[in-house]
């Protein structure tokens, strides 16, 4: 048994090359929260990230001298892959093509995306404007977060920022699209939000140098870590049992390839409840930056 439940909400994230921002359903909060950060892998790809959910009005993205964001829509569970231009159109991938999967980064199809929509974008079938969008990659196997990794999220929680990272697990069933509705589990009462930033891997990681470490970045998307707060932090146990219901990680409503946004140490996120500032910060403030230069200072 479990309740939806829905409020207006606004997300954005803004850098000097474009800007998200995004309405759509939310759960109860407990009040201002800092921004989180939280880490991803899609079978052998990471993200690194800082959440988001719903719809989004305005961004850019490029792909060699394409702009374009890819996003995937469809029915939840049956979601095929497409692509945004920068004037807007949402159109359809051929299948052959495949979808936004591990095989899809680790092969580097994104090139042949590309030449794809240099040939034939301006003629691609273009998607219902009522098409639900669902998460702009396919479902990852790990959902692996970072908590307490801004240094001004420390400080309103009165702890120290930590010697290694407090890292944690969200189920891959709370992975969803941006505008899908929030289920809030029964007896929840303290059900929480935290704007997102998620970093896509785009090719096997393991044991990498801080120096090669953007390399195998393919892009960003945003996200949202919903929370149960009474749980995760009133209850004694591990977080997960707050940060894993169902429904609990939207993702979307694309992803931007990582040329758009080249110093990710530098992004403004803020994030409204019903019209209200709730959350406003910078990546600057993140001790687990996803950029190298920014670990090395």
């Amino acid at each position: 048994l479990h309740t939806a439940y829905r409020r207006q909400r606004q997300m954005c994230i803004r850098d000097r090359v474009g800007s998200l921002s995004a309405h759509g359903a939310d759960g109860n909060p407990s009040g201002n929260r800092g921004l989180g950060c939280f880490l991803v892998q899609l079978g052998s790809r990471l993200h690194y990230g800082r959440g988001l959910r719903d719809r989004w009005r305005r961004d850019q993205s490029k792909i060699g001298d394409v702009i374009m964001k890819l996003i995937r829509w469809g029915k939840s569970g049956n979601e095929k892959p497409g692509l945004q231009f920068a004037d807007g159109r949402n159109v359809v991938v051929p299948e052959a093509l495949g979808d936004y999967d591990e095989s899809f980064f680790a092969e580097d199809r994104l090139e042949a995306l590309r030449a794809w929509s240099e040939r034939e974008g301006a003629e691609a079938i273009e998607i219902a404007s009522d098409a639900r969008l669902g998460p702009p990659v396919c479902r990852p196997s790990k959902i692996i977060c970072v908590g307490l990794n801004y240094s001004d999220h420390a400080k309103e929680s009165g702890m120290p920022v930590p010697d290694e990272p407090v890292l944690f697990f969200k189920s891959t069933t709370a992975f969803q699209g941006p505008s899908d509705d929030l289920v809030i589990p029964t007896g929840s009462t303290k059900t929480d939000w935290e704007v997102e930033l998620a970093v896509v891997i785009g090719r096997q990681a393991k044991r990498v140098s801080l120096e090669s470490a953007l390399d195998h970045v393919v892009g960003y998307m945003l996200h949202n870590d919903y929370s149960e707060r009474e749980w995760q932090l009133e209850k004694s146990g591990q977080w997960v049992k707050g940060k894993s219901a169902d429904t609990f990680a939207p993702c979307g409503p694309w992803l931007v390839t990582r040329d758009e946004i080249p110093d990710p140490s530098d992004l403004n996120l803020w994030l409204k409840v019903n019209g209200e500032f709730k959350q406003q910060g910078n990546t600057c403030l993140l001790y687990t930056s996803p950029s190298p230069r920014d670990r090395q200072k």
